[in-house]
């Protein structure tokens, strides 16, 4: 592979003063298993559903980190700076989790709507 190739497939990115070259080949790799599956039976409705379920979990436990850690700030910044006390509230734990799956299972459905559209003779034969 050529570096013109390379770069035609990657992004550019500067980072901390750094020049990183990201190959973004996570929606090949998603078409690719869209293929198979539909070329296995399944059917675009399966493989959109799959897809988002495993975007849901992930939001899920995005959202979950982030509401502990979020508790967990308050908790400290509530007992050790302020000096007062701390009551655990059970909604930031319920919207962090409820957020963290809305919000990641929709930008990964916009991200990857077109893999289960695409017909797998189309990505099979592009290898």
């Amino acid at each position: 592979m050529s570096v013109e190739e390379l770069l035609d497939r990657s992004e550019v990115v500067l980072r901390d003063g750094e020049v990183v070259v990201e190959e973004d080949d996570n929606l090949a790799q998603r078409r690719f298993e869209s293929a198979m599956l539909r070329t296995l039976g399944a059917s675009g409705r399966t493989v959109l559903e799959g897809i988002l379920a495993e975007f849901t979990a992930l939001g899920v436990l995005a959202g979950l980190l982030a509401a502990l850690g979020a508790s967990y700030a308050g908790r400290f910044v509530a007992t050790r700076v302020l000096q007062v006390p701390y009551a655990f509230d059970p909604l930031v734990l319920l919207l962090g989790v409820g957020g963290g799956a809305l919000i990641v299972a929709a930008s990964g459905w916009l991200a990857t709507r077109t893999v289960a559209a695409q017909p797998p003779v189309n990505t099979l034969r592009l290898g």
